[in-house]
């Protein structure tokens, strides 16, 4: 922890934009459509062929956004509470009060609208970072990738693996 007030504000920022970026990368993947991008592929679309990567292992995209985004907001709030640690109980109080609402409108909401509205966009950028991340922590990601398909097996639907379609995306499809 840096001791400058203003130290401390990059630091809380750059782990807002780390949040932001975790936030609306998860929903932009979750939201992006499979057909458009192997079309985009198809054409030599460099970042659509990434987003098809990501989207061949999403499970294991899923588990590195979701470690990601709980280390920057649990460092976020641990900031918060040792900056205000020596003011009493009040101020962390209001800091951690103070923490959560950025945390929530401008490391969740604000990204998660914008990536939904923009989804083919922010995940064609932001798949070059997260397959770094899904590199970087595959260890710790096949872990709960592996804890999840054990919890969820029991949950498993028999027409998960069913295929469905939009009437537009077959027409894309005939098209290239």
């Amino acid at each position: 922890m840096d001791d400058s007030p203003a130290g401390n504000i990059i630091i809380f920022a750059c782990l807002i934009t780390l949040s932001a970026y975790f936030s609306g990368t998860e929903i932009s993947f979750a939201s992006v459509n499979r057909i458009h991008m192997i079309s985009k592929a198809s054409k030599g679309n460099k970042g659509a062929e990434r987003v098809l990567y990501i989207l061949d292992n999403f499970d294991e995209a899923l588990s590195v956004l979701l470690i990601g985004n709980n280390i920057v907001n649990i460092a976020c709030a641990t900031l918060a509470t040792a900056v205000t640690a020596h003011l009493g109980a009040y101020w962390v109080t209001l800091s951690t009060v103070i923490a959560t609402v950025i945390i929530f409108i401008f490391g969740e909401i604000l990204p998660k609208c914008l990536a939904r509205a923009c989804n083919e966009t922010f995940s064609e950028i932001s798949s070059f970072v997260l397959i770094f991340l899904m590199k970087i922590l595959k260890p710790l990601s096949a872990m709960f990738t592996f804890l999840t398909a054990l919890v969820s097996k029991p949950f498993k639907n028999r027409t998960e693996n069913q295929v469905t379609m939009t009437e537009e995306e077959l027409t894309d499809i005939v098209e290239n």
